[in-house]
């Protein structure tokens, strides 16, 4: 039996905001893309943070053009790489209640990918012998 690496689940195409980016900006990038969170990335490509819409409650009726994406994001990201085992991402996201992980590249300055809990979840439904130990 072949335990699933985090390549192979995760989702690619990471959807990004600068750290300038106001909060109607990542609002907007959060409503079109149909997701609940966006990396933060400086313009050369280095992640900085991760900004989800659970953050962005917190503003509700505030004036979010006056608020950065840098003032609000966390900056300590929780992340994996991609050649860690799916294992490796349930149990970081079971022990610190995280939704997602950034998967980074090996020295972690750059997002290459995101995975879920709802990735995790498909793949223990499709393919249950991937998560089992040998």
């Amino acid at each position: 039996m072949r335990q699933r690496k985090i390549k192979e689940i995760m989702t690619t195409g990471v959807v990004t905001c600068n750290p300038d980016s106001s909060l109607d900006e990542v609002a907007r990038l959060l409503s079109e893309a149909e997701i609940s969170a966006v990396v933060v990335g400086s313009a050369e490509g280095k992640l900085e943070g991760i900004l989800s819409s659970f953050d962005l409650l917190q503003y509700f009726g505030k004036d979010l053009s006056q608020i950065r994406a840098v003032q609000i994001m966390r900056r300590d990201v929780a992340s994996v790489l991609p050649t860690d085992l799916v294992e490796v991402a349930a149990q970081k996201m079971q022990e610190a209640h995280y939704h997602r992980l950034v998967v980074t590249n090996e020295d972690k300055s750059r997002a290459v990918g995101v995975i879920s809990i709802s990735d995790v979840i498909r793949t223990m439904w499709r393919d249950p012998d991937a998560l089992i130990e040998p």
